[in-house]
């Protein structure tokens, strides 16, 4: 029999467990409003129906914002060599090169410099971004 590890015990951030916290407080007012909203009887009105298209819009920027600022604070960032290695997948991706399924030229395109290009590119990622211990 193998003995169970005890789980690691996670340190979160005071900017994460405010984000968090945020992040519980606009789920219970989003809950307490369904209530409320369940509870009316009656059919609502045109104007009350656009009031609340209003109101959903106005929610939806805060719920983007709680969960960007709770990705900030709680997901680690990459570091510089990371974030330079995903740039430059990215202008690989941006040079056209996934746009070749589309060409009508497909036997003049030189696939195996694609291929290598796209497999540095992914290896840098993987080595710059990849978890260390």
């Amino acid at each position: 029999m193998v003995a169970a590890r005890p789980a690691p015990k996670i340190i979160v951030s005071t900017d994460c467990q405010n984000a968090i916290n945020a992040l519980k407080a606009l789920r219970q007012a989003d809950a307490a409003e369904d209530t409320t909203e369940r509870a009316g009887a009656q059919p609502p009105s045109a104007s009350a129906l656009e009031a609340d298209k209003a109101e959903d819009t106005t929610e939806r920027q805060q719920w983007r914002t709680a969960l960007l600022a709770a990705r900030g604070a709680c997901v680690p960032q990459p570091n510089a060599a990371c974030q330079a290695a995903i740039a430059a997948l990215q202008a690989f991706k941006g040079s056209g090169a996934e746009d070749l399924r589309k060409s009508t030229d497909l036997p003049n395109v030189d696939w195996s410099t694609q291929l290598a290009g796209l497999r540095t590119a992914v290896g840098v990622v993987a080595s710059a971004c990849g978890e260390r211990d």
